[in-house]
């Protein structure tokens, strides 16, 4: 069976683009109402962005490889996945 897609619309083009990892993202998260942004890469990186201005708010390794995983426990706490390390990182509730 042959699948056919039919769409008379051009492909979607960003409206801004965030330029903070020098790798590929493997996960997002939207946080606080969606003002903020989580997002990790293949080399380990997570950056936390406030959405509003696009910049950037943090920048950490979180993992010697890739983060496979991104989420929020509470207001104050951000919690990045590994292949086989689970890390979680409190910050002030006016950081996030």
């Amino acid at each position: 069976m042959e699948i056919q897609q039919s769409s008379t619309l051009p492909p979607a083009q960003p409206v801004y683009v965030l330029r903070g990892h020098t790798a590929q993202v493997h996960s997002v998260h939207f946080l606080r109402e969606n003002l903020r942004l989580l997002s990790g890469d293949a080399g380990g990186w997570v950056v936390l962005w406030n959405v509003p201005i696009k910049r950037s708010v943090a920048v950490w390794r979180a993992h010697a490889g890739a983060v496979l995983g991104l989420g929020s426990w509470g207001d104050d706490r951000i919690i990045t996945y590994a292949r086989t390390v689970l890390e979680a990182r409190t910050f002030e509730a006016d950081e996030i």
